[in-house]
């Protein structure tokens, strides 16, 4: 008998045999999600915000020359860039050798005093730790690498909406250093502040998909209680959350 290959097209099926189970979809990763949702997502998530501190906010910016050299050496620069960091920081606070070693002040440029986006960005971070949202994936490295605050600097308007160019006044309070190189010992804290200004309105830019619109406004609204700028620890630089807006995107063109 010989042997035909076309019998083995025709369908068949052998009795009492199960039938197939379909294969189980793997779930996706983590990673898997953040790079889908990036490719759909624009570049840039955009909220628009607008701080008024509550009493004062207090500069964080060393003007003894020698405590800031100190604070710069203590920094991740690179030897060879830190004395031309220094020269840069000491001009934007006049500081100088004959102010007191704890003395601390704003930074100042061309339109007047001003805080750094990293400030605001440090505020986010420890809402974020005190919120445990940084136990989220990708969420402490999103708000590293992938936030962003245009403009970076932000300046500080008066009650008349003029730009304030002058501290407002200086304070002076005892601190209690107990692991020195002298052992305990008590000082003088110092530093100037600003009485009750509003903030330059300002842009966060989110290019991370990792984190929502929801967490974003959670950790301003958190951020009121714990504060910008120095002092934090001592309830400076508390604030109202005037405005949290999410900037609609523009529409896309049309083909």
């Amino acid at each position: 008998m010989s042997y035909d290959p076309t019998l083995l097209s025709f369908p068949f099926r052998v009795k009492n045999m199960p039938p197939r189970k379909p294969e189980a979809v793997k779930p996706q990763t983590k990673s898997e999600i953040a790079s889908e949702r990036a490719v759909k997502d624009p570049m840039y998530r955009k909220y628009r915000v607008s701080i008024q501190i509550r009493n004062r906010i207090v500069g964080g910016i060393p003007k003894n020359i020698e405590t800031l050299k100190a604070m710069v050496r203590g920094s991740t620069l690179p030897p060879e860039m830190q004395k031309p960091m220094v020269e840069k920081i000491a001009d934007e606070v006049d500081a100088t050798p004959e102010e007191p070693p704890t003395l601390t002040t704003f930074k100042k440029d061309e339109k007047g005093l001003y805080i750094e986006e990293r400030q605001v960005k440090a505020l986010l971070k420890e809402a974020a730790s005190v919120k445990q949202l940084t136990k989220k994936w990708g969420l402490r490295d999103g708000i590293q690498h992938g936030l962003f605050i245009k403009p970076e600097c932000i300046h500080m308007f008066d009650a008349n909406k003029k730009l304030i160019t002058e501290i407002t006044d200086t304070f002076y309070a005892p601190v209690h250093i107990k692991n020195s190189p002298k052992g305990p010992r008590s000082a003088i804290k110092s530093g100037d502040f600003v009485s009750k200004p509003l903030l330059e309105t300002f842009e966060v830019w989110l290019a991370t998909p990792v984190i929502t619109d929801e967490e974003v406004k959670l950790m301003f609204t958190l951020g009121q209680e714990i504060g910008l700028g120095a002092n934090r620890s001592q309830s400076e630089g508390k604030f109202d959350l005037v405005e949290f807006a999410v900037i609609p995107e523009p529409p896309q063109p049309s083909k």
